[in-house]
């Protein structure tokens, strides 16, 4: 064997460079080999991974969905007893508020009036028949409307109406029209 250089520790030569070379190869033909395995791994990874996200991604969507139906179903209940109590004292407490706590027009117009707030809260501001078939969706809303209103034609013509009536009644019941 042909002594190529000399080093304090070894001698190396050309079959010894050719083993060395040799074994890079191989070990360089194996790394290759690894790395496209690892390749091929990753990439299967890489897909499953893509399908999870994709299947996750599905499973929220649904589940919005379905958490939007289930407060539409909410929603579209009616109120309880309690939401029910709580609008017919708010009604009450308006009609007192309007008349000014005066004795003599709460018996003369509370009824008259509690049924005029009860007829403009189902036609104009989605109550139910009564409050208690209101849905809950416009509780809040029939609370706000009921605190906030006031006859179409005025607080004083609404009275004077009654008492119209009121008057009609009483002359109709003198003259036999009415038992």
């Amino acid at each position: 064997m042909q002594t190529i250089y000399k080093t304090e520790n070894n001698i190396n030569t050309f079959d010894d460079l050719r083993e060395i070379t040799a074994n890079l190869a191989i070990t360089s033909r194996s790394n290759t080999e690894s790395l496209y395995v690892l390749t091929g791994e990753y990439q299967k990874l890489n897909t499953i991974v893509g399908s999870m996200s994709k299947q996750l991604n599905g499973i929220s969507d649904t589940i919005c969905v379905l958490n939007d139906r289930m407060t539409n179903l909410e929603l579209n209940e009616e109120i309880t007893e309690e939401h029910a109590k709580n609008l017919n004292k708010t009604a009450k407490r308006r009609i007192v508020e309007i008349l000014k706590g005066n004795e003599l027009d709460m018996a003369k117009y509370f009824r008259y009036f509690i049924l005029r707030l009860y007829s403009d809260m189902k036609k104009y501001h989605n109550m139910g028949s009564s409050f208690k078939t209101t849905k809950k969706r416009y509780y809040q809303s029939l609370i706000d409307n009921i605190e906030a209103w006031i006859p179409d034609e005025g607080i004083q013509n609404l009275k004077d109406k009654i008492d119209k009536k009121a008057e009609a009644k009483r002359i109709a019941r003198e003259d036999g029209y009415i038992d």
